[in-house]
């Protein structure tokens, strides 16, 4: 057996530890074993002192220190906070790991990218200059379960490698504090031993019983070094038994306490001498999750057992009375359909009334963001300990939580599995359109608890779409299913045809008159012919096969206003209800630019008829669900465009031109708008991105997902990964380097620059460069109204070969201006960029 005399120092001002024999060690040899939390609480506008409160409770439960995952803007205040209670920091380092997995942060892959690499390590290294000389650090953790988290082999040693080298760059500025990574259970040790020898302390995450036999395992590796438990609590989903849906059986809240409160000190106190210097319990967090509810200290500000166990292992003060706890909970039936009424009751049936009961579904299916979600739904109870709930309407296996509040401030949970298979679809009789084609009967099926579905011809119906009125070939070899338009006109008929061809569905847009235009929703004779065209268009169309629901309006309520004005959300309450009346097959929506308290508001009390509210936003449209529901929306809605940043959004020049992001960086907004609204399908029916075809707007290329010449773009390959999860099978060349000398500056008039953009292309498909420049564009307008293109300056750039390099002579004439690049491959694919720049 390995006999370790570890000891970690923590109670000492600058510097906090001295070394001796490679071990950290106070002026006089003393140390204190870490007793320790992790930690994730932050100050919020609603409570400024919530971090330093916690830290507070974190003090009186006995610990000493506490964990971080990663360096913020808040970290010296938390340091400052944490010193305050005299408690210790572990400072976590974050490093990305090696693929878009468990901990979704990107795929950084360690053999190769060297400049992401660099990039990490500066930031490394000056979160490490920047902090270590505050008297509350206790170490760095450097890395958290990275090597779990990366693929192949040869990844895992360029890691462990990478590892090193940080590892003594961080010795270099700081040889005071100890330096330990974090695996996940003993995985990483053997990466370590061999390629990580400069680490002081090794951290292992281990939940439950398997903390104990930690030092058995690096017995058996040979290991001769102290560590740490970076995370320990009740045993975890991937340690539980399954029930028989396949879903991860919770330990109660008994079994949780009691695996903390005691397991402390059976596993983790026991080992110290066989290496182990303390311990951090995991979460002192507060927050709304199903992980959650397994694994915090508070949910909605109430005490989970985590809590309660903790402060027993530290100080040995046990709880007055004990937890209270929810018994068993028993389901029937336990295979049910969409929206079906669910018998609940909790053992024993015949006992006491529980009282009031709250319940909530998290999805066992989809991506790792949205089984982390919880979604209320109301129960009514029937006798003293049974109850009547409502399913989910998305098929799929779901566990359902019974919540109670115990005293006045913890919180008992409970839970069990259910099935929700999709019933046969509904049999409707169907309006017959005029060339005997079936009219599709869409319908929302669902409510507010259970969630919202989009239903046509009785099956779900995902909105995967694109406003825009060509290219729908492309759009429906790509994974999508949808069209939106902004208004009708001559070409109407002949775009649901082509969009019934190719099985496309069409959310037909209704032009509403806007303000800014002149329109007066106030004159009785501009409202009274706008609702004529609105009931022809109705007529005309409600028939046809293509259609999906009706876009009432777009941006009607003004773009630099509050949209809270009652006289046109009157006005489109009414037309609402007036289509309703010619139309019962299909929904309204209407269009919005983002959104805020009052605007929502507004919608909620004028414009009740509405039955989906469609948004357009940019930058953080994938944001939107969370908005609407803090202010109180609880119909249905879309995201109706998205994309980019928009001009309005992003940094501007001297002379004011907006910054474009790269071809690069539009196709990595798109995939991750699109999966991130994706997510939401609780109430979100689906998404619109902007905008399938090209269009000038500040420039000729900013939101087109086509180039005028019609050729597809990176943006159109992204958005097909987030539908299908698989590429186009031709892709569209993306930008990889460039030199542009001039981008960004003031320059002379005739002065010359060698220019470079690099592109790769995916297929090797041979690539044909085209090189202009083009006056900035003078006529800027808002709300995506027409805009002229900017002038061609000729001659001002010349291509030298077709590998991107080219020769720019700048215009005579002073003034703003930029540099175009259109690259194609031939096929059907190609991309363009550009770089401003201005003559003195």
């Amino acid at each position: 057996m390995r006999i370790f005399t570890v000891i970690l120092v923590m109670g000492l001002c600058c510097p906090p530890a001295l070394w001796a024999g490679g071990w950290p060690q106070g002026p006089e040899g003393e140390g204190v074993f870490v007793k320790g939390v992790t930690f994730t609480i932050q100050d919020t506008a609603q409570n400024p002192q919530a971090q330093l409160e916690a830290l507070a409770e974190v003090k009186a439960m006995g610990a000493t220190a506490i964990r971080t995952w990663g360096v913020g803007e808040d970290t010296p205040a938390l340091l400052d906070h944490a010193h305050a209670q005299g408690l210790k920091v572990l400072v976590g380092l974050w490093l990305e790991h090696g693929r878009d997995g468990a901990e979704n942060d990107g795929d950084l892959n360690y053999l190769s990218d060297d400049a992401r690499k660099s990039q990490q390590r500066e930031k490394v290294l000056q979160s490490v200059a920047s902090l270590h000389e505050h008297p509350a650090v206790l170490g760095w953790g450097l890395g958290n379960e990275v090597i779990l988290n990366i693929g192949g082999e040869d990844q895992k040693v360029a890691y462990a490698q990478y590892l090193e080298e940080l590892v003594q760059a961080i010795k270099a500025i700081d040889p005071v504090h100890p330096v330990i990574s974090v695996s996940a259970w003993t995985l990483s040790v053997p990466y370590w031993q061999k390629y990580t020898p400069s680490l002081d302390v090794y951290g292992i995450n281990a939940y439950g019983a398997a903390a104990g036999v930690i030092p058995d395992d690096l017995e058996r590796l040979g290991v001769q070094k102290p560590y740490l438990v970076t995370e320990f609590g009740p045993r975890g989903a991937w340690d539980s038994p399954k029930d028989d849906l396949g879903v991860p059986q919770m330990p109660s809240d008994a079994e949780k306490y009691q695996q903390i409160s005691t397991g402390w000190g059976e596993w983790i106190v026991s080992n110290r001498g066989r290496g182990c210097v303390g311990g951090f319990v995991f979460n002192f967090g507060n927050d709304d999750s199903p992980t959650s509810l397994w694994l915090d200290f508070y949910v909605k500000g109430l005490k989970r057992p985590a809590y309660w166990a903790t402060r027993e292992a530290f100080t040995g003060q046990k709880v007055d009375g004990g937890i209270e706890l929810l018994e068993e909970m028993l389901l029937s039936p336990s295979l049910v359909s969409p929206g079906q009424i669910l018998t609940v009751g909790f053992e024993p049936l015949t006992g006491d009334d529980l009282g009031e009961i709250a319940f909530v579904y998290s999805p066992e299916f989809g991506e790792r963001a949205y089984r982390n979600r919880m979604f209320p739904v109301q129960g009514k109870q029937v006798q003293n300990r049974v109850w009547k709930v409502l399913t989910p309407v998305k098929p799929g296996v779901y566990r359902l939580y019974a919540i109670q509040k115990s005293g006045e401030e913890s919180m008992t949970v409970t839970q069990a599995s259910v099935e929700v298979k999709e019933r046969e679809p509904m049999v409707e009789m169907p309006v017959v359109a005029p060339s005997g084609s079936a009219v599709p009967t869409v319908m929302i099926q669902g409510d507010e608890q259970v969630g919202y579905q989009l239903m046509k011809e009785g099956k779900p119906f995902v909105i995967h779409g694109a406003g825009g009125s060509e290219h729908f070939d492309v759009l429906a070899v790509n994974g999508g299913n949808a069209v939106r338009t902004w208004g009708v006109g001559p070409d109407t008929p002949e775009l649901l045809k082509r969009a019934h061809a190719q099985g496309i569905s069409v959310t037909l847009g209704l032009w509403l008159g806007h303000e800014r235009h002149g329109f007066n929703y106030s004159d009785a004779k501009q409202v009274a012919e706008q609702r004529r065209e609105v009931e022809a268009a109705v007529k005309k169309y409600r028939n046809h096969p293509a259609l999906l629901s009706w876009g009432l309006g777009n941006e009607m309520e003004g773009i630099q206003n509050r949209g809270d004005s009652p006289v046109i959300w009157k006005e489109v309450n009414y037309l609402a209800e007036m289509i309703k009346s010619l139309d019962k097959n299909h929904p309204v929506m209407t269009v919005v630019a983002n959104v805020n308290p009052d605007k929502v508001t507004a919608i909620k009390r004028y414009a009740p008829a509405i039955d989906i509210l469609g948004v357009n936003a940019y930058a953080g449209a994938q944001n939107i669900g969370n908005n609407l529901k803090n202010y109180g929306w609880t119909k249905p809605y879309a995201i109706t465009e998205y994309g980019l940043p928009g001009p309005w959004e992003v940094e501007h020049t001297d002379w004011d031109a907006p910054l474009e992001p790269t071809s690069r960086e539009k196709a990595g907004f798109y995939y991750i708008a699109t999966k991130g609204i994706l997510e939401d399908t609780h109430q979100c029916l689906g998404a619109y991105a902007f905008i399938w075809g090209s269009k000038q707007e500040a420039t000729a290329s900013w939101f087109g997902m086509f180039l005028p010449s019609g050729e597809k773009t990176p943006r159109v390959d992204a958005i097909t990964r987030a539908w299908t999860g698989e590429w186009p099978e031709n892709r569209a060349p993306v930008l990889k380097e460039t030199e542009m000398p001039m981008f960004n500056q003031k320059v002379r008039g005739g002065e010359s620059f060698s220019v470079k953009a690099r592109y790769e292309d995916a297929d090797g498909d041979r690539l044909r460069y085209h090189w202009e420049v083009r006056e900035e564009s003078r006529d800027r307008k808002v709300g995506g109204d027409q805009e002229a293109a900017p002038e061609l300056v000729k001659n001002a750039v010349k291509k030298l070969d077709d590998e991107g390099n080219a020769l720019l002579k700048t215009p005579k004439r002073s003034g703003a201006y930029r540099l175009f690049v259109t690259v194609k491959d031939g096929k059907g694919s190609g991309c363009m960029d550009n770089w401003p720049f201005y003559v003195r």
